[in-house]
């Protein structure tokens, strides 16, 4: 069996005594991950977060956490290429694991053993470093183990008796045993009745089950796989997707049992409020996103929702806002922000094991849930109970009923079903809004038709329609009325819409039908709303709301997933205090700036402070309407401060203006201002609204205004972020020349001036070849030439391939991670931005393999904005994902594109000839015959008789290909990069042999498989 099995024990053994040598050199096990990151491995993140929520580089990490990065929830081929990294880098001599058997593992989203720098406590790190050091010297029944250490670290955050005997496990498998499930549930058979709660009893566990178990624990731990194995009962669907094995299922459902219990005080009056349903989500959704899920609700409110897909198991509750577990979730719901007891509430995503073994969330979990069922106690039944699943709650509350549901599975609902969504007009012009929002309500026209609650027909609606409104339309009005007095239920969810393309706020439906008479109006049928939000959004591009008052919205649709994707981020009253602006102290705002209008980033306004002639930026627009927020053009003050903000295409900050004049000064015109100062470097919207103190500020909940409002606090941020370096922890980049390049490359002095001139001049160039030519190479090269520093964050790399689209390349819309939608802007939208913050600084972006994708598909409208003459903001366009026609995008001057291309694969298409005018195309020669390329090979130990035979064999070869125009050509040659050694050649011979026999000759006989003689003639000049 052990033949098979446990061959990830020796790595991980000596891997642990390796580490003991980086107790002071933790940077270098970071660096470690960081180029695992810079391979496309799957390591833990590095990313480490201060107090003001700004993103770092990890400083410290200690062993467990180091090793935790090789047993996370990964693929086994993740795993495997890691290890295959870290036994080549460290020169480790135990093989790659062949299987992960009986290996407990981390979950991905709780796989530190530390949390953030700004949570972390002094010192967390170092005893995790004393405690491996002591798990490496010593065993638990040796008396020189420290009880009181293990408690020192068990009381650190982040830090479980499961994950930290985890890693004395996989540090020295056959002496420490894991605390995790498993084995608990396992040793319970062999007669282990010791409860580890902490140091002392973990090792008085160890100790009984040595006594009862054996003291082999590499056998004690397969035969806790093996039974745990054998123990899983099948799982149907969804309970596959739900629980990992049996024993998950059986944990899971037995807090849920609980917490039920204790929810539901067994007086019968919880039964119509206390709901528990099922939620389908769509597959194609992100991983991170439950694929199943199981929500229980009282009242109205989500207080649980469990969810799973093949590799992370989460647990979503409800928490007071105040909790200090807040702070520590993964990810926070916006739903519920009504008040209970003067406490504002939400939903927040743990790990499961990092919610089960926490009984302090699960503590106040309960406590809240218990606030909000005495807060919905009054309700004789929820909005939700339809959505109730008996057999869930027989699975939950009947042990005995288990075994057979979850093998005979569940029937999912088709959709993730909801209450009804609405969306109505408030008045046209949006005339009512006001009224409504004061008076808690909604209300439709059409009053005449008198009170319709007796008319439950809808054909009796439209008779009385009718006979008050014979022009009305009865079919389409008469169903708007019976929707508003018999369909829309308390509960269900409101959306304000103003015309055809904006939303103006969300609420939800908190009365039944009312007819109520007026004097100045026909809106006499009405329903009490709940205003949640307030906030405007300008719906999709290409989107059009229905014209009618009062309308369902589609579930399942981008419209409403961009909708809930908006409201569902943080408001502004939820979030942040906003006061109203102080006459007598200095206040603060944000300035709206049309590039095409003003040329607000190459002017400083200073000599214009004293003086009458500084600018007025008007309180009405070029056709003489009032600009929106009327009020806070009249609240500015003199000496008042304010960002400058370039908005569509360029959207960064960039300046800071002074108020010089308010709306008394200037007649009523508008406000006087000048520019005070510069920002020391443009700060882009997308960093604004990724910084947690301006995520809810107005300029970024409702952008439409010319003027609107910033907290103090807001402003300094900008402010801070303007001053953050973008890359602090790194040296001054390295001058990059022509000398550097031509050290470099394998082509002439004047070619690589010609490309670069080239370059320069038509903004897009593709390096076509053979392979082994070095396209990619050369590529990366060619940039750092162009801009004169070797600097990889201003020259990225992409590679194109044929799954490639236009939302992973430039913009689209992304699952949120909550059942939701968010619009992520992809690289190439992120690098021009970040070049128009820099324009005097040369951006080269490298695109890999670009004949492999669709390029139609992938560039859309960028067709036209990569053109080397529409590269300005008179060109801009909006998306295809803009939000409006004046959200544009433009590709700015100093961006550069680079495409390599194989012009030997003979699978790809021709590339597109409208690119083909876009882009100037150069072709890679191979270098056997430059000077540079035998000073390569001399300097890595490859002997001149060796060097002689590749540089005479390889130039006949590629002769025989150019000249072979019926197969072949020049385009099939074979480059130098086979023969351009990684390091230090030992044996000349056998390096030569090695390449010729397994890299060279296969392409040649791919090249010849129906040209015997041919493929001959090649073998013979390189002597094979």
């Amino acid at each position: 069996m052990l033949e098979c099995m446990f061959t990830w024990i020796p790595i991980h053994e000596e891997t642990a005594q390796k580490l003991r040598a980086f107790h002071n050199r933790q940077d270098e096990l970071i660096a470690l991950l960081r180029q695992m990151r810079a391979l496309g491995m799957k390591t833990t993140s590095i990313e480490d977060e201060g107090a003001d929520g700004k993103r770092f580089e990890l400083r410290e990490i200690d062993p467990f956490t180091f090793l935790g990065n090789f047993n996370r929830g990964v693929t086994d081929a993740n795993r495997t290429e890691m290890w295959e990294f870290i036994k080549k880098r460290w020169s480790l001599s135990a093989s790659v694991p062949q299987d992960y058997d009986g290996l407990p593992i981390l979950n991905n989203q709780s796989a530190w053993l530390m949390p953030y720098a700004h949570r972390r406590e002094a010192g967390h790190v170092q005893r995790l470093w004393d405690v491996f050091e002591m798990v490496m010297q010593t065993s638990p029944g040796d008396g020189e183990v420290s009880p009181e250490m293990l408690d020192s670290c068990l009381k650190l955050r982040k830090v479980g008796k499961a994950t930290l005997t985890m890693g004395f496990f996989w540090c020295r498998p056959t002496v420490w045993p894991a605390l995790d499930r498993k084995n608990i549930a396992f040793a319970k058979t062999k007669g282990v009745i010791t409860e580890a709660v902490d140091g002392a009893s973990y090792l008085n566990w160890v100790a009984e089950l040595r006594e009862k178990a054996g003291a082999d624990l590499i056998e004690f731990s397969r035969d806790a796989h093996l039974w745990a194995k054998a123990e899983e009962s099948p799982l149907a669907h969804p309970f596959d997707y739900l629980f990992a094995d049996r024993q998950q299922a059986d944990i899971v459902l037995e807090h849920l049992r609980d917490y039920l219990t204790s929810l539901d005080d067994g007086d019968g009056t919880d039964g119509e409020r206390l709901i528990i349903s099922s939620k389908a989500y769509q597959a194609t959704k992100s991983p991170m996103v439950p694929l199943t899920a199981f929500r229980i609700m009282y009242g109205r409110w989500v207080v649980m929702d469990y969810g799973a897909n093949k590799t992370d198991k989460i647990v979503r509750v409800v928490l007071k806002e105040s909790s200090i577990f807040a702070s520590q979730a993964s990810h926070r719901w916006s739903n519920f922000q009504i008040p209970i007891q003067g406490q504002v509430f939400a939903v927040f995503t743990f790990p499961l094991d990092e919610y089960l073994d926490s009984s302090a969330i699960q503590k106040e979990h309960l406590e809240a849930s218990l606030l909000v069922r005495d807060h919905f106690r009054s309700m004789k039944r929820s909005p939700y109970a339809e959505d109730h699943r008996k057999e869930l709650w027989q699975l939950i509350m009947e042990p005995a009923a288990r075994t057979e549901i979850l093998a005979r599975g569940l029937q999912m609902p088709p959709e993730d079903k909801r209450r009804p969504v609405w969306l109505v007009a408030p008045g046209e012009n949006a005339k009512l809004l006001s009224e409504w929002r004061e008076q808690k309500h909604i209300t439709i026209g059409w009053g005449k038709t008198g009170d319709l609650d007796p008319m439950r027909q809808i054909e009796q609606v439209r008779q009385s329609l009718a006979a008050a409104y014979p022009d009305a339309g009865q079919v389409i009005v008469g169903s708007m009325l019976h929707e508003f007095a018999h369909e829309m239920q308390e509960g269900d969810e409101i959306y304000l819409k103003g015309g055809l393309s904006r939303i103006l706020g969300r609420g939800v439906v908190r009365g039944g039908y009312e007819f109520v008479e007026q004097s100045d109006s026909d809106h006499f049928h009405r329903r009490s709303v709940e205003w949640l939000d307030d906030r405007e959004m300008q719906v999709p591009t290409g989107v059009q709301l229905p014209q009618i008052t009062l309308s369902h919205l589609e579930e399942k649709t981008e419209l409403l997933a961009a909708i809930r994707s908006f409201y569902d981020q943080p408001t502004d009253s939820a979030s942040v205090v906003r006061e109203e602006p102080n006459p007598n102290s200095r206040n603060y705002w944000w300035f709206n700036f049309n590039p095409e209008v003003w040329d607000i980033e190459n002017r400083i306004d200073i000599e214009k402070m004293s003086i009458d002639e500084a600018e007025i930026y008007t309180a009405v627009n070029q056709n003489g309407r009032k600009r929106q927020k009327p009020q806070w053009f009249a609240a500015a003050r003199p000496g008042d401060l304010a960002i400058a903000y370039v908005t569509s295409p360029k959207r960064y900050a960039v300046a800071v203006c002074r108020v010089t004049r308010g709306m008394a000064e200037t007649d009523s015109m508008g406000i006087g201002f000048a520019i005070i100062e510069k920002l020391r470097r443009p700060v882009l919207l997308d960093e604004m609204k990724a910084h947690p103190v301006l995520q809810a500020s107005e300029p970024l909940s409702f952008s439409q205004a010319s003027i609107l409002r910033l907290t103090q606090a807001e402003f300094n941020a900008v402010m801070d972020l303007s001053e953050a370096e973008t890359e602090p922890s790194l040296p001054e980049k390295p001058v990059y020349d022509l000398a550097a390049a031509l050290k470099d490359l394998f082509i002439p002095e004047e070619r690589v001036a010609s490309i670069c001139a080239t370059l320069r001049r038509k903004k897009n160039v593709v390096l076509q070849g053979a392979p082994g030519t070095g396209k990619t190479f050369v590529a990366r090269r060619l940039a750092y030439l162009l801009m004169g520093v070797k600097d990889e964050n201003r020259a990225p790399m992409v590679q194109f391939h044929q799954s490639m689209s236009y939302e992973d390349f430039v913009q689209g819309w992304r699952p949120d991670g909550s059942g939701g939608f968010k619009l992520c802007n992809g690289p190439f939208y992120h690098f021009c931005r970040q070049a128009m913050t820099r324009p005097d600084e040369p951006h080269v972006f490298i695109i890999d393999e670009i004949n492999r994708g669709n390029l139609s598909k992938i560039l859309g409208e960028l067709m036209m904005l990569i053109e080397p003459d529409k590269r300005s903001p008179a060109y801009a366009l909006p998306l295809t994902y803009s939000s409006s026609q004046e959200d544009r995008f433009y590709v700015p001057e100093n961006v550069h594109l680079i495409g390599t291309m194989n012009t030997a694969d003979r699978s790809l298409s021709m590339v597109d000839y409208a690119l083909r005018r876009r882009f100037a195309f150069t072709e890679m020669e191979p270098g056997f015959s430059h000077p540079a390329f035998r000073a390569v090979l001399e300097v890595n130990s490859v002997s001149n008789s060796v060097c002689d035979r590749i540089i005479e064999g390889m130039t006949a070869v590629n002769n025989l290909i150019a000249s072979d125009s019926a197969n072949l050509g020049p385009g099939y040659r074979i480059g130098h990069s086979f023969f351009v050694p990684s390091m230090s050649v030992s044996d000349s011979e056998s390096w030569l042999a090695d390449i010729l026999t397994h890299e060279i000759l296969p392409l040649l006989q791919e090249y010849w498989v129906d040209v015997p003689k041919q493929l001959h003639t090649a073998r013979q000049a390189l002597g094979l």
